[in-house]
């Protein structure tokens, strides 16, 4: 069961985000542009994407010793990084969960919250780079942010197929084109925990003890070459199926 689920139904069910995964990407990353160069031109945005008890105080006005200490050492520093990495985790699987389940209002909704989550993403990248800390912040992001942020563009996606079955049912009743958007969607749902779980492991472990640049980077290249290598192996057997 557990390797059909991965090898043949999941696969086919991202098979069936082909419109949902290009706009999820698109409203993601249009919050995270949108919210660095905000940033970048005028720090006081910082504010209006991130909230304070977030940033703790790790905003435009932090020195840059201030933000490398906190991707690398000291307890108390540590301890907040990875209360904001855990607090990503929760909040990106509740938004994941929530974007699918709002796809019935026409996918609107799911577009909103990922560009919001681009946008907090954005300012942060803002922060660190204006310091002179984006290669550092990356290898900090990227081992738990690859398949965590993955997550929940899937779950977007799989919310805006739903709002497109609403409002473009095609041949289809609408109420059939809804059931089968949401069926596929909750395939799609139930891989997007797996992923959430992958990037819990990943933060709550490996970032933990690892503090070399190019190790966390290469961490994360190997998550690259794991879930691309995945969804292209899983797909060829789906497809055959």
């Amino acid at each position: 069961m557990v390797p059909e689920f991965f090898f043949r139904r999941f696969p086919a069910a991202l098979g069936g985000l082909k419109w949902g995964c290009p706009l999820a990407l698109f409203f993601f990353l249009l919050g995270t542009v949108l919210a660095w160069g905000l940033t970048s031109a005028s720090p006081e945005w910082f504010y209006s994407f991130v909230d304070p008890s977030l940033a703790a105080g790790r905003d435009p006005w932090a020195a840059r010793a201030v933000l490398e200490k906190t991707l690398y050492s000291g307890k108390g520093w540590t301890g907040a990084l990875s209360t904001f990495a855990g607090f990503l985790f929760t909040h990106n699987a509740k938004v994941g969960i929530l974007a699918f389940s709002v796809g019935v209002a026409a996918g609107l909704p799911a577009a909103y919250l990922l560009f919001t989550n681009g946008l907090m993403l954005g300012a942060f990248l803002s922060v660190f780079a204006g310091r002179g800390l984006l290669y550092p912040f990356l290898g900090w992001l990227l081992p738990h942010g690859i398949p965590e942020i993955l997550a929940l563009l899937l779950c977007g996606a799989a919310g805006m197929e739903v709002g497109r079955a609403l409002l473009f049912p095609g041949d289809l009743a609408r109420l059939e084109a809804l059931k089968r958007a949401g069926r596929k969607g909750a395939v799609v749902l139930t891989g997007a925990f797996f992923l959430f779980a992958w990037a819990g492991v990943m933060e709550g472990v490996f970032r933990q003890v690892v503090l070399s640049d190019l190790a966390r980077i290469v961490a994360a290249a190997l998550d690259l070459v794991v879930l691309g290598g995945w969804f292209l192996l899983a797909g060829r057997e789906g497809g055959g199926a």
